[in-house]
């Protein structure tokens, strides 16, 4: 059950960061501050994307033990 929680939520980060991504690549910003605003999010939210993988393989390897 943490297992499918943690992918459903490494799969949601992942959707958001993918947009944001997306709209900075589409040019969206009008401003450079729009645009440092979203590479904080996009940092953030690989942060936390990576953070979660992380914390599934931990988990994977306690029950494997």
């Amino acid at each position: 059950m943490i297992d499918a929680l943690i992918k459903r939520l490494t799969s949601l980060l992942g959707e958001q960061r993918k947009n944001y991504e997306t709209d900075v690549t589409d040019r969206v910003c009008k401003t450079f501050e729009q645009y440092h605003y979203l590479c904080g999010l996009i940092q953030g939210l690989a942060t936390a994307e990576r953070i979660a993988n992380d914390l599934r393989t931990d988990m994977e390897k306690e029950a494997d033990e």
